[in-house]
């Protein structure tokens, strides 16, 4: 379903930094997305 709002255009990958933190989790195991404002129309195409 991500793969299928990516190419709508609809949603996009943020990049991950490092936090600071307790470097428990690696980058490379989570993906964290973003809502693209002005392109959900609210109808399926």
């Amino acid at each position: 379903m991500l793969d299928r709002l990516l190419k709508k255009g609809r949603i996009r990958l943020i990049s991950l930094e490092k936090c600071g933190g307790c470097s428990r989790c690696s980058p490379e195991s989570m993906a964290f997305y973003e809502w693209i404002e002005g392109n959900s129309t609210g109808t399926n195409r």
